[in-house]
């Protein structure tokens, strides 16, 4: 069956090679994920790689492909914000649904839909969420009651050692570790404004790219026109 993407002939290539460079990265990422310790750096790379998919599938009207990396997506923010935890089962989930992503790729490129259904694929990123969400959570819990014992543990046995100078010289050194009441927290939000000559031969292309760009460096909120 033939398919519709809101891309002209020129820009097909375009979207083809961005979406190559954002599955590799998806690919190395989760297989060095599974052979390293999780880091925030390899995290966000591969976080930034969904949303960026996503993103670009959804712009060109790719349905199944945007609603399949909104589930990896949401997948891989848990796991970057410690809500989850690395295991075989979920490196192996992740790596399948890039190889779909790969079918859906070639979707575009073939303008034939892929033997590929994404439902239960969907399901089971949804089901990988939830069954180790409580895990992650109670070791998260059990950890921080056992270090906040040890820390009460080692107040209690020096309460008797500190003197009441050393008492005095801790309260006047409390406000200097407070945050500067001008101090800007991370979550800057920017206007970015551009504009697409009218002479280009792929517009869509040009406003794609500039998508993408901007999605490898934060979030998009809004975008005019969609």
């Amino acid at each position: 069956m033939a398919l519709q993407f809101d891309l002209s002939l020129d820009e097909i290539p375009i979207f083809l090679a961005e979406t190559d460079e954002q599955i590799q990265v998806l690919e190395e990422g989760l297989i060095k994920l599974e052979r390293e310790e999780a880091n925030d750096p390899l995290l966000q790379a591969i976080f930034r790689a969904a949303h960026t998919l996503k993103g670009a599938s959804g712009m060109i009207g790719h349905t199944r492909m945007a609603e399949l990396t909104h589930a990896l997506e949401s997948l891989l923010d848990e796991l970057r914000k410690g809500t989850i935890e690395v295991n075989p089962s979920l490196i192996d989930t992740c790596l399948e649904t890039v190889d779909a992503l790969r079918v859906l790729r070639d979707e575009v490129a073939e303008d034939q839909i892929g033997k590929i259904e994404i439902e239960s694929l969907m399901l089971k990123l949804q089901a990988e969420t939830k069954s180790k969400r409580g895990r992650a959570s109670r070791a998260r819990s059990t950890k921080s009651k056992s270090a906040a014992t040890s820390s009460r543990q080692e107040k209690a046995e020096g309460s008797g050692e500190r003197s009441s100078s050393e008492g005095k010289k801790k309260a006047r050194s409390q406000p200097k570790s407070r945050r500067s009441s001008g101090t800007k927290a991370d979550g800057r939000r920017l206007r970015v404004e551009a504009e697409i000559s009218t002479k280009s031969a792929a517009p869509a292309a040009r406003a794609l790219q500039l998508m993408m760009a901007l999605q490898a460096l934060g979030s998009i909120e809004n975008m005019e026109p969609d």
